[in-house]
């Protein structure tokens, strides 16, 4: 059979994802390292890593929001918009990672920040770049997981936060008297509804579009900087159609 030229699920099978995964699994048993997979979007790449992990394998492993929300149907209804690598896969794939998303078996809730413009994103799908932006709506992908009971606040805190510090040997974040500011509030009794014109990276469109998801990030504060204050963005620059917003003030 030859695949389809708009059918990523056969362009790049769950097969090719499997065997790639234990074949790193493999070298990380060989080597005694340790090994972090990125964007883990199919069942059995997942049953692998878990396999691997009761054996002794020292692996942490990340699933991207759009993974869990969206499958394969949205990509044959647009293929080009939601191309995206790897591909997103059926309804039994996004199931099972979010099963191992509650049971503790993924470490980290990845984005995969791609800020193609839409104008790209248009183009016929051998034309199209890969990837979905996806920063800006993680957080409400995360609080939106939580309202439906599928993790806890803390889980989403780990998830987002301290394993991946851990994973990558950052300095644990802390509040402290003294400490530089680095937190993050949201009203998880509200709502936040995605619309493109809200989108502050050069994308300029949000494949979550119309999505209303439980929760809203009121204030970030990063190292010190005000960088979202009362739902508003406050950086330095805006969207590639080159408005500006004010720059990031200090808490």
């Amino acid at each position: 059979m030859q695949p389809s030229s708009t059918d990523n699920n056969l362009l790049r099978p769950p097969e090719a994802e499997i065997k790639a995964v234990e074949q790193a699994i493999g070298l990380t048993a060989a080597t005694g390292c340790s090994t972090h997979f990125f964007h883990i979007s199919t069942e059995g790449a997942m049953q692998s890593i878990i396999g691997a992990r009761r054996n002794g394998i020292d692996l942490t492993c990340g699933v991207c929001p759009h993974h869990l929300f969206f499958l394969n149907t949205d990509a044959q209804r647009d293929p080009a918009l939601f191309k995206v690598y790897p591909p997103l896969r059926p309804n039994e794939d996004a199931e099972y990672l979010l099963d191992a998303l509650r049971n503790g078996e993924v470490d980290v809730l990845q984005s995969d920040h791609a800020p193609h413009l839409l104008s790209e994103k248009r183009k016929s799908f051998a034309e199209a770049p890969a990837g979905l932006p996806g920063v800006q709506e993680l957080l409400s992908a995360g609080l939106e997981l939580v309202a439906q009971k599928l993790i806890s606040l803390k889980t989403l805190e780990k998830l987002l936060c301290h394993n991946r510090r851990r994973i990558h040997g950052i300095k644990k974040a802390e509040i402290s008297l003294g400490s530089t500011a680095t937190f993050t509030l949201v009203d998880p009794d509200s709502e936040t509804v995605f619309r493109s014109e809200n989108v502050v990276s050069r994308a300029g469109w949000s494949a979550y579009e119309g999505v209303r998801f439980s929760g809203t990030v009121k204030h970030v504060i990063y190292e010190g900087m005000v960088v979202v204050q009362d739902g508003r963005y406050m950086l330095a620059s805006g969207r590639a159609d080159g408005r500006r917003k004010r720059g990031p003030q200090r808490a």
